[in-house]
């Protein structure tokens, strides 16, 4: 409703501001035709919440940039926006360095484990998480927040900072042709190479020189 692109079958999601640090909790309802949530959060805990960065920094954190006040007396609602940008530069190449090993890389590995062992089945799914992923890491790369998931595709192809292969891969999740498994592992392999060029070209090293005691 904040950004008026809800649609017939939105839910209403409303955000309550307690005034001190009583216990926080979440009503979530439906009526019907339609639901509502109300998240009842201290000033601090929303904060907390603003601040946080993740790999999915760049979609659940736009949530704070579009907030419609209703009573906002005190202008509160206003500088959430300086904690969900306030990360250093160090601080996001951290993050999607993390993003890029622990989640990317991962979910590439799990494609090439289904095309040799012949799970084929489960490669739209894979597809689709990796197309995701990637879809955070540029989104962490550009500072950028996503005004949804419904969007967050055609956001980030509009982007300026992407990894080779990025695009290809996106657009063939967009078309749902999704059935050749040797396409979508060169593309998901592509992406991974540009990937890789793409954090060397950042100064992130994804690959250590020696092992890592524990």
């Amino acid at each position: 409703m904040a950004r008026g692109t809800d649609a017939p079958y939105s839910d209403v999601e409303m955000l309550c501001v307690l005034r001190n640090d009583a216990s926080h909790e979440s009503h979530e309802w439906s009526v019907g035709p339609w639901k509502a949530e109300v998240g009842v959060l201290s000033r601090a805990a929303i904060i907390h919440d603003a601040s946080t960065l993740d790999y999915d920094w760049s979609l659940t954190q736009g949530a704070y940039l579009d907030l419609h006040p209703i009573i906002d007396s005190t202008r509160f609602l206003p500088t959430l926006r300086a904690h969900v940008f306030g990360h250093s530069v160090t601080e996001f190449d951290r993050e999607l360095r993390a993003t890029l090993i622990g989640e990317l890389y991962e979910v590439v590995a799990k494609v090439r484990n289904a095309l040799e062992t012949g799970h084929h089945d489960y490669l739209p799914l894979l597809v689709a998480k990796t197309a995701t992923v990637a879809t955070f890491a540029i989104g962490l790369a550009n500072r950028h927040c996503y005004t949804g998931a419904a969007a967050m595709l055609q956001e980030a192809l509009a982007l300026d900072d992407r990894p080779d292969g990025y695009d290809d891969l996106c657009r063939l999740l967009i078309r749902g042709d999704l059935a050749d498994a040797q396409r979508i592992l060169g593309l998901c392999d592509a992406l991974w190479m540009g990937v890789e060029l793409w954090a060397s070209n950042k100064g992130i090293t994804l690959y250590e020189s020696q092992r890592v005691p524990f």
